[in-house]
């Protein structure tokens, strides 16, 4: 490595030497400040797309390209391009011209290409390309599925500030799941039942953004692409296993993301700079040829410090796998395919810390539930009526908890931490789900309970810390031998708890043991299966005594329609504090969590790339 360094040192020492005007020859360049994608999804399938672009030009440029890809539905029709100015939109012509103010399109394979003639100087211009992808979601015996990439980064240009927004025209797709696809630190939510958000802050070279929606299949009442199959499960376990783990969720590296590249022969996004119109004496004509040589120093000295880095990183890589193989051989992992009890005592919201690195504001109820289990916590209900104005009035459920003083010994800090902040909203030692709700109803309350719930997750992350959940080598952090262990065990446990209720052998799973299970299980995402199975599993004397483990209504209303609306409103009441402020309460993925990989799906329309020349 000294070596090479060495040769660094010489590259950068002899550009040093170049006279100013070879090293700056070449000052062109482009940015994509914003890119926002609002697409709207007919009850036919179709898709309808639109996109602005903030481009941001340094020199000269002629225009800037776009490939849609649309390898996932059957064409792109009803394109339309336009500039846009504030309020004023100037709409291009598509035709062969190649004049300003014109466009082209062409089709190749998956591709439509289109390429935008538009010049511009030291600007910054806002594009707007709109199209119909025909047939982009997929009806399915038991879900609508709409799947699929919406952009890919295939440049060395960084795209900043790129947003999906998804809606559903008509219909309540309340009970939809929806996942981003791309980087892990995207972040996805709901504006309501109807519309759902994809944001990434910056999107960089070989990373792309998309998302999975499940929903209902009666929504695609219409639909041109039908398969007879039921696919819920698959798609669902799909997504879980895709999910960002510890080990690979620790960038913006998209580490587990295949990227499905364009055609070799597809548009790269590099500005190709204004042919030269200067055509001087023979003075001129030197100072082009030292352009080139001052060009070339640049290229070689990129190139050769890419390869240098390149197989550096290739040889660390080597190097710690070696080094994690060899720490990895002195224990003797679980390699059963089921787990069929709870695996160790960790607590709920551990649990999900050790599998995702992501704790949700639903987690709470994991924890409550726990706490009951352990009867360090007790609850009764009671139901009111709440008042609305424009509306009919609405029935809800409360829930009242009573913390058993006595046990607080037998909790750990972040359990003493919860009950301790949530009591604050109650008459301590009890505390109701509807005060915590009245007492969070306004910017300062709201910002309150966002700092309170950061810091109940830090006391997670601290008590995982403190086992230790993870070691470091080579300067990456991974699970320690324990807990890679514990890791494949609560996989196994959760695979036995979905095949054990998706399978004609439930009854092994007892009531008993259902009251122990179904915290875990809520950590683990089962969610809705649970909520499905529960009624199959007690009579009404568990419905009545015990509701919340045992009454589908119950758990439901407290898992979903409580705890949605909750925080929905806490969103809204600090939605202007932070761009980020509904990530910080966990953001709204469903059952899934967060961005996954994605695996190995398509586009349904709208990948691809773009450029400036």
């Amino acid at each position: 490595m000294k070596k090479h360094l060495k040769y660094l040192v010489a590259f950068l020492f002899f550009i040093f030497l170049l006279p100013p005007h070879i090293v700056l020859a070449d000052n062109k360049s482009f940015s994509i400040d914003s890119l926002a994608i609002d697409t709207t999804l007919n009850t036919n399938g179709d898709l309808e797309v639109s996109e602005v672009y903030e481009y941001n030009f340094k020199g000269d440029f002629n225009g800037v390209t776009r490939n849609i890809n649309f390898n996932q539905g059957s064409g792109v029709e009803n394109i339309e391009v336009s500039i846009l100015d504030g309020s004023n939109k100037t709409p291009f012509k598509n035709n062969d011209s190649k004049e300003n103010g014109s466009y082209t399109v062409t089709t190749d394979g998956n591709y439509k290409k289109l390429t935008i003639y538009s010049k511009n100087s030291n600007k910054i211009v806002k594009f707007n390309i709109k199209y119909l992808i025909i047939g982009a979601a997929t009806k399915y015996n038991d879900a609508g599925e709409l799947f699929g990439k919406f952009y890919e980064n295939s440049s060395n240009v960084d795209i900043n500030n790129l947003s999906v927004k998804v809606t559903f025209p008509v219909g309540n797709l309340k009970d939809a799941k929806y996942w981003g696809i791309g980087p892990a630190s995207g972040t996805a939510s709901k504006a309501d039942d109807n519309n759902f958000l994809f944001n990434v802050s910056k999107l960089n070279s070989g990373e792309y953004l998309g998302c999975r929606i499940l929903f209902p299949p009666d929504y695609l009442k219409d639909a041109k692409k039908v398969v007879s199959e039921d696919a819920y499960n698959r798609i669902y376990n799909e997504q879980m296993n895709n999910a960002y783990t510890p080990e690979n969720n620790s960038s913006n590296s998209s580490i587990n993301s295949p990227v499905h590249e364009p055609p070799a022969n597809s548009s790269t996004n590099v500005p190709i700079t204004q042919p030269s119109t200067n055509f001087g004496n023979y003075r001129t004509f030197e100072t082009d040829k030292n352009n080139d040589l001052g060009i070339f120093i640049i290229v070689l000295f990129i190139i050769s410090s890419v390869i240098i880095l390149v197989v550096y990183n290739a040889k660390e890589k080597e190097k710690f796998q070696r080094e994690l193989e060899k720490y990895r051989s002195t224990e003797q992992f679980f390699n059963d395919t089921y787990c069929e009890s709870i695996p160790s005592d960790l607590s709920p919201a551990l649990v999900t810390y050790l599998i995702s690195e992501y704790i949700q504001i639903k987690d709470i109820i994991a924890t409550l539930l726990d706490l009951s289990v352990r009867n360090i916590l007790t609850y009764t209900t009671n139901s009111y009526v709440e008042k609305k104005f424009f509306s009919k009035d609405e029935e809800k459920i409360d829930f009242t908890f009573l913390i058993n003083t006595n046990t607080l010994d037998y909790c750990s800090i972040q359990e003493r931490y919860l009950l301790n902040w949530l009591s604050s909203y109650g008459n301590y030692p009890s505390f109701s789900l509807k005060d915590i709700e009245a007492q969070t109803n306004d910017r300062r309350t709201a910002l309150d309970f966002k700092n309170k719930f950061n810091d109940w997750k830090f006391a997670v992350k601290t008590e995982a810390d403190s086992k230790p959940f993870h070691t470091k080598i080579r300067n990456r952090y991974v699970l320690t031998n324990t807990y890679q262990n514990e890791y494949l065990k609560w996989l196994a446990f959760k695979k036995f708890l979905f095949d054990s209720i998706n399978s004609s052998k439930s009854d092994i799973i007892t009531p008993t043991l259902w009251r122990k299970y179904l915290p875990y299980a809520l950590a683990l995402g089962l969610a809705d299966k649970l909520i499905e199975f529960s009624p199959k599993l007690a009579n009404d004397d568990y419905m009545y005594s015990d509701p919340l483990f045992y009454n589908m209504h119950y758990l439901n209303f407290i898992y979903y329609d409580f705890f949605d609306d909750f925080q929905n409103q806490l969103n809204h009441n600090t939605a202007d504090n932070s761009s980020n402020s509904s990530s910080d309460f966990g953001g709204g993925f469903g059952d899934g969590g967060g961005f996954t990989s994605g695996g190995d799906g398509g586009s349904c329309g709208g990948g691809g790339d773009s450029g400036a020349f």
